[in-house]
């Protein structure tokens, strides 16, 4: 039951960045990086 939804969510994604120029990844990535959960830490 799960595959289901993680195909619709890939396309969605795949959708956004077609049609709008969105990068769903980048998005989700740069969440925690603002925050200081990921990325380099500051000198």
């Amino acid at each position: 039951m799960g595959l289901p939804i993680a195909a619709a969510v890939a396309f969605v994604a795949a959708f956004l960045n077609a049609a709008f120029g969105v990068c769903l990844g980048c998005r989700l990535y740069l969440l925690p990086q603002r925050v200081g959960a990921v990325g380099r830490a500051a000198a």
